[in-house]
């Protein structure tokens, strides 16, 4: 797998030298869209896993990915630095973070037809306003729901913006009261205080601002996930807790994906009550796909949360879809990692999918 990883950084690599940021999608009308900025962090986890074995094994080859591809990646990060920041003011305070856009115009060319369905009402500009606002949804990775070098002058600016971001991201994104980050509206100017997975997301990247304590803030998050009752679902984490909307990234629906930076987020918290928490999660997720991979012979793209150890009539299946499999398989080696704690039958799930995965 670790081939396979580096394979696919490349190919982002290979995006960015050509259109200068990596697309939304393969085809080239995706090139006004970028991705969500996950590849700077991938990068570091196929860093540290390759160390990780070198250290197991001294006859592995030191990593060098993101020496390598320093400009390509430092390119990424100028594209949100130059195209998609915006400035917020907080209680006074002018705070800049990155946000999701596009400046393409028109409907997007892979849903054209929905879209000028929807659309057939409105005219001017706020058609055309209707048609950036969704394609800046397919931006952020979300379909559609109701939401080392430390002397190195270069790495000490970067590491200060970070700092700034992560900082600006407590005051606009975090609610001390319910222990929460949320989504922020631009527009009214407040936090849209609604359940969401991603609202793990800053916990999950350590975006936590500076002189923060991450157990405490850990401890506070696992309260509002349990007051909010997203801990009680017999099948895992929903996307969301709106119902009836008709689309599929909220309830009842759950995605690998989103479990996996659930589970990383409260793992990465040094205290037994988030670490069980995690597990849980993670336990639950692996039961999930074991049942119904063996009654279907399918990995699913979602599965349906309120119900557990069926084959989720909720569930959509990919057999082709290899990010499904990877993304359980990632939760399974979460899982298994507390194993001695697991049920011999969740043991023996871990099991089967890592087996899949080799």
């Amino acid at each position: 797998m670790t081939t396979t990883a580096k394979g696919m950084l490349e190919n982002f690599v290979a995006l960015i030298e050509e259109f200068g940021l990596v697309p939304n999608g393969g085809r080239t009308y995706y090139t006004k869209r970028s991705q969500p900025p996950f590849l700077i962090p991938m990068v570091k986890l196929y860093m540290d896993h390759m160390e990780e074995l070198k250290r197991r094994d001294p006859n592995v080859t030191s990593p060098s990915f993101a020496f390598d591809y320093i400009t390509a990646l430092e390119d990424e990060f100028q594209f949100w630095v130059k195209r998609r920041s915006v400035n917020v003011s907080v209680n006074g305070e002018n705070v800049t973070m990155f946000a999701y856009g596009t400046n393409s115009t028109g409907p997007r060319p892979e849903e054209m037809s929905d879209d000028l369905n929807v659309s057939s009402n409105l005219k001017g500009r706020v058609k055309e306003e209707f048609f950036v606002d969704i394609k800046t949804t397919c931006e952020s990775g979300w379909d559609f729901s109701s939401h080392n070098n430390e002397d190195d002058p270069e790495a000490q600016k970067y590491f200060q913006l970070s700092e700034k971001i992560s900082d600006g991201i407590m005051k606009l994104m975090y609610d001390k009261e319910t222990g929460s980050w949320y989504d922020y509206d631009f527009i009214n100017k407040r936090q849209r205080k609604n359940f969401y997975a991603s609202n793990a997301w800053p916990l999950w990247m350590d975006c936590i601002g500076t002189g923060t304590n991450k157990t405490e803030l850990g401890l506070q998050f696992l309260s509002y996930l349990e007051k909010e009752n997203v801990t009680t679902y017999p099948g895992g984490l929903p996307a969301s807790k709106f119902e009836n909307t008709g689309f599929a990234w909220d309830h009842p629906h759950g995605y690998a994906p989103l479990v996996h930076s659930m589970v990383t987020a409260l793992s990465s918290v040094d205290h037994p009550k988030t670490k069980a928490a995690a597990f849980g999660f993670a336990q639950k997720w692996v039961d999930m796909s074991y049942s119904a991979y063996v009654k279907s012979q399918s990995m699913f793209h979602s599965l349906f949360v309120l119900r557990a150890s069926q084959s989720c009539p909720g569930g959509v299946p990919q057999d082709d879809d290899a990010h499904c499999l990877l993304s359980v398989g990632i939760i399974a080696k979460d899982c298994g990692s507390g194993r001695t704690k697991a049920q011999p039958r969740i043991a023996l799930e871990v099991e089967f999918i890592l087996r899949v995965l080799r």
